[in-house]
């Protein structure tokens, strides 16, 4: 019956997890607690940085990979609050002065 088919397809789509469903998506990283990291997200297997970026009085995300100090990509969460504290220096100056950040 038709009834039963789409209830089987529906089961097996219910069971993916949310990464694999939607590679595309940026998804919060947790540490060992399960607690989010605060400006730190991953997108596949790669992670990115974000500052909030406050300028004329409207807050907008800025968002960067981090990479190693070879310009590889992290892999490890020590790897990645690592670069995180190296890169985001790096992005402040290309912002207006009179801008406030946030992470």
């Amino acid at each position: 019956m038709k009834g039963d088919e789409s209830r089987s397809t529906r089961a097996t789509h219910e069971s993916d997890s949310p990464i694999q469903a939607h590679a595309s998506m940026l998804v919060p990283v947790l540490d060992s607690r399960n607690r989010k990291l605060p400006g730190l997200s991953q997108r596949g297997s790669r992670y990115y940085g974000q500052l909030w970026i406050e300028h004329a009085g409207k807050k907008t995300p800025r968002r960067f990979p981090l990479l190693t100090p070879e310009g590889h990509p992290v892999s490890s969460l020590t790897e990645t609050r690592d670069a995180f504290e190296r890169m985001a220096p790096r992005i402040l100056p290309t912002v207006a002065s009179n801008a406030s950040v946030s992470p």
